[in-house]
């Protein structure tokens, strides 16, 4: 009889699913007490809970592709970390196409077929309440099945890759997130050594991502849309994505497995030309990792001596795992090398050889200027926060004075003799210059001297020329946003205004802060709807006449004078920031959650305001009124 080879083995197939069962049994199990078994207890019985249930657990989906795709693929590839089982695998009447796929589609199975009785069992659920489950279901288990594809397949190639079981769950972890953890710390380690660094910028922000699968990937869901009655999968595009990147890996995987050599099985890396990635890789990721911890225990100022003795150790190390002995210091070559550019890279950051904290543009060179934060302290007064573009060469000369001195003064204050308060301010300013080389990010935050408002070139007199254009501070405390939600079909939900009573305070650091009302004591007041309206009209008005959101260079104001606050808020697209950036959200009792706003302070001399204020008062609505 004719003995022939076979591309897939029916027999291997059935064996991996019955001798790896606790796999898919009990990822079979978790789901069904997630969505079956927890639908049928709890009675849902409606369309609505049963698209929501649908949704809300397609969440956990990237959890259990992380974790189970590891199980998985290690238990398919346990073959190869030994040496015995690599030898009896490689006799097999079976080709290596055969051998690769079989394995590879078992441990898919592991994951997918657990899947698939869900859905069916949830698709029958569904037809017995009435509801239409043919689209979530589908929806529901092509985000699980891609998500699976991807993290499977990159554990499988992971597995490919080395020889020894326990390598396998390391390189899976490592890659994973190994593009986030080395930008964060690079990220950390240029924020303590370059004065004014504020990032990469947002292209390698997102290349990060990317490379970050996690990430990106827990951004696909489902979400329930009522109008159209069904599920949908939102952002299927990233999903799209890293299939494609999988059918990638895939077939590296398969190029790898078809020329992998049996006696490699026990190596922690098993194809030759990634033996030197893995050596310098390990080199660097432990000269910047354990470097960088042992400075912060010992010093910030042994962190390039730290890099270098950590790189050399970590060097040493990734040799003897590759040639499993201790007796590796022979090869002192390579380890040379690795350290001297790691030094020298030490070295150009240490004495910024490059030329970072200095560069200065020229108002010529730049184009237009995107300011991402502006927030001045002058005196007592404080409290505009917002960003702008400007192409105003007035303007980005002012933005580049600030930017000059900052690098003048270097990383600290400016020392004042007499009351802070009195003779100094400070400014937080980011900032992204877009110039014919490129945009180039920078952020500072330091004091300067305010009697220097009238002296060209200072910190002061650049603030003092920004803050004399209404119009471009109108649009930095954020108002000008405001109007353009309001005339979009924005509302503005509430003003919020506040005093702060100092008539308690032990010492001037150390006093008890309570609000008070004109009139009452210890009380915060909102306006809504046209009285919102109206005083926001009154700041316009005296904003623009210069009596309110102003500097106080002339040291006139008293601390009292500058506490009185009011607080605008909106509903829809935030006005400022993230929403996790503001210290000050709560939520209303009509459940609309608040986490931005403009604060102002109003001044003395704000006549238009203050008599809006005492106009509108009989109307204002305490915050115990608003919890009743």
């Amino acid at each position: 009889m004719r003995f022939g080879t076979s591309y897939f083995d029916w027999t291997l197939f059935k064996k991996n699913f019955t001798r790896f069962w606790p796999i898919w049994a009990s990822y079979l199990v978790i789901w069904l007490f997630i969505l079956p078994i927890n639908a049928l207890t709890s009675y849902i019985g409606t369309d609505n809970n049963y698209y929501s249930a649908m949704a809300s657990s397609a969440r956990a989906h990237i959890w259990f592709a992380l974790v189970y795709g590891l199980f998985a693929a290690m238990a398919v590839l346990s073959h190869l970390y030994a040496s015995r089982s690599a030898n009896f695998y490689g006799t097999l009447p079976v080709r290596r196409e055969g051998i690769f796929l079989t394995q590879y589609l078992s441990g898919f199975s592991f994951v997918a077929l657990p899947q698939i009785v869900v859905a069916v069992f949830m698709a029958v659920i569904g037809f017995a309440w009435g509801a239409a489950p043919v689209l979530p279901c589908l929806a529901w288990l092509g985000v699980g099945m891609g998500m699976m594809f991807f993290f499977y397949t990159f554990a499988f190639l992971c597995g490919v890759l080395t020889g020894h079981i326990l390598a396998l769950p390391a390189f899976y972890v490592i890659l994973n997130c190994l593009a986030y953890l080395l930008y964060e710390l690079i990220n950390v380690v240029a924020e303590r050594t370059f004065w004014g660094f504020a990032g990469f910028g947002n292209t390698v922000d997102s290349l990060v991502e990317w490379l970050t699968p996690v990430s990106p990937l827990s951004n696909v869901r489902l979400q329930y849309d009522d109008k159209l009655g069904k599920t949908l999968a939102v952002n299927e595009k990233i999903l799209l994505v890293y299939c494609a990147v999988a059918v990638v890996l895939l077939v590296c995987a398969f190029l790898l497995y078809k020329h992998r050599k049996l006696e490699s099985a026990g190596d922690v890396v098993s194809y030759r030309f990634v033996r030197p990635v893995f050596k310098y890789g390990v080199a660097v990721c432990s000269g910047l990792f354990p470097g960088y911890v042992t400075s912060e225990i010992i010093g910030e100022g042994t962190l390039p001596i730290m890099v270098v003795i950590w790189t050399v150790l970590g060097c040493f190390a990734a040799q003897m795992l590759l040639d499993k002995t201790f007796r590796v210091f022979k090869k002192w070559k390579g380890v040379l090398a690795v350290t001297a550019v790691m030094a020298a890279a030490m070295a150009c950051i240490t004495f910024d050889f490059l030329g970072f904290e200095s560069w200065i543009p020229d108002v010529e060179d730049v184009r237009s200027v995107d300011v991402l934060q502006f927030y001045a302290n002058v005196g007592w007064n404080s409290g505009n926060d917002g960003r702008f573009t400007t192409t105003d060469p007035r303007t980005i000369q002012d933005i580049i004075t600030i930017h000059k001195n900052a690098v003048a003064y270097g990383n600290g204050d400016l020392p004042f003799s007499g009351d802070y308060h009195k003779e100094g301010g400070s400014i937080n300013i980011e900032v992204v210059y877009h110039t014919k080389t490129g945009d180039h990010t920078r952020q500072y935050v330091y004091t300067f001297a305010m009697p220097e408002a009238d002296v060209p070139g200072t910190t002061a007199n650049a603030l003092q020329d920004i803050i004399s254009n209404r119009e471009l501070y109108w649009e930095i405390y954020g108002f000008a946003q405001l109007e353009r939600q309001l005339a979009a079909g924005g509302m503005l939900r509430e003003v919020d205004y506040s005093y702060e009573n100092f008539d308690s305070y032990n010492n001037e650091d150390d006093f008890e802060l309570s609000y008070m009302a004109p009139g009452e004591t210890g009380k915060e007041v909102f306006f809504f709807g046209s009285d919102a309206l109206e005083l926001l009209e009154a700041v316009k008005s005296d904003f623009f006449a210069g009596r309110i959101g102003v500097i106080d260079f002339d040291n006139k104001l008293e601390r009292e004078d500058c506490y009185r606050m009011l607080r605008f808020y909106c509903s829809g697209e935030l006005l400022l920031g993230d929403e996790d950036s503001s210290s000050y959200s709560f939520y209303r009792p009509d459940s609309q959650f608040y986490s931005s706003y403009i604060s102002i302070s109003v001044m003395p001399g704000s006549t238009t305001t203050l008599e809006t204020l005492e106009r509108l008062f009989p109307n204002a609505t305490t915050a115990d009124d608003l919890w009743k």
